[in-house]
């Protein structure tokens, strides 16, 4: 009887499986798309990843004293996409910044930055000790623990993912009541809630109702939700009355640098992480339990 990797208890045969599976259809998985619905498609979820990416990164800055932002959010979400289009085995896989991911990160900051551990050298070492953990489960195949695990808890932890999207919208607006004027406030909700309303609208007028041809639906729904996005967003720069109200802006800094320069980020887009010239060997497996709680993290919101 020949060996396989069934002899090994299942060590190594989920990557296995998925590889004989997939690999037959790499290709098609990629020429399949050189359609006309791509476009719509890839319009759509360009814009629902970048809106919260955006939002998450600016609760990200105000809670790290600008060492993270926007440029740091955009930079990793385009690198894990292109990394999970190409070698994950399953191209459709919209990868982005979830609620929870950038709750931890801001997190970690709190609570290592009184102590005086940088930041970035540390959180390399919790990606890095996640890495493996994330290792050991792929080749021990322990993803399929998920099967004692009920709709309910995935229902619960999806639950909580909406709310924080929920929750950080209406904060990001409620803050400009206090941080600028009441004008500003009232004018941003104004202004978000006339986006939702066209948004939903474009979506219910091209779904539901049938005053149009159905190209013409199609239409809306395709591009409905992109169309009030970008309306929305040069709409503060129309003038009028809009200029006699300080709407806050996205902080953001120079192009493809990161958010904050100068001494917390002296190498810049590298991070030097090696123990004894940025960061203690002490910190290094200190950064082990914060590995082990991402890793639940991901576990579970990359498989709900």
């Amino acid at each position: 009887m020949g060996l396989s990797f069934r002899h090994f208890n299942y060590f190594g045969y989920g990557i296995y499986n998925d590889i004989k599976s997939r690999l037959p259809h790499y290709k098609s998985d990629f020429t399949d798309a050189f359609n006309y619905r791509v476009i719509p498609s890839t319009a759509f979820i360009f814009f629902t990843n970048l809106l919260p990416a955006i939002a998450f990164a600016q609760d990200m800055f105000d809670k790290t004293d600008h060492a993270y932002g926007v440029n740091e959010v955009l930079m990793s979400s385009a690198l894990a996409g292109v990394v999970f289009g190409l070698f994950s085995g399953q191209p459709l896989c919209i990868v982005g910044v979830t609620g929870p991911i950038s709750i931890f990160s801001y997190t970690v900051y709190e609570l290592i930055h009184p102590r005086g551990t940088p930041y970035f050298p540390f959180m390399c070492w919790v990606y890095l000790w996640s890495m493996v953990f994330h290792i050991i489960i792929a080749v021990g195949n322990y993803i399929s623990f998920l099967r004692i695990i009920s709709l309910y808890s995935c229902d619960i932890f999806g639950f909580f993912i909406n709310m924080v999207y929920i929750q950080k919208g209406i904060q990001i607006l409620s803050n400009q009541f206090d941080d600028v004027d009441l004008a500003s406030g009232y004018c941003s909700v104004m202004i978000a809630l006339l986006m939702v309303i066209c948004g939903v609208g474009s979506n219910i007028l091209g779904n539901y109702l049938h005053y149009f041809k159905p190209w013409v639906r199609k239409v809306f729904v395709d591009y409905g939700v992109v169309v009030s996005v970008i309306f929305f967003t040069g709409f503060i720069h129309f003038g009028g009355k809009l200029d006699d109200t300080d709407l806050a802006r996205l902080p953001i800094t120079q192009s493809f640098q990161p958010t904050r320069n100068g001494e917390i980020r002296p190498h810049g887009w590298f991070i030097h992480f090696w123990p004894g010239e940025n960061i203690s060997v002490g910190d290094v497996f200190l950064a082990i339990p914060f590995a082990i709680l991402l890793t639940f993290l991901f576990y579970f919101d990359h498989n709900d």
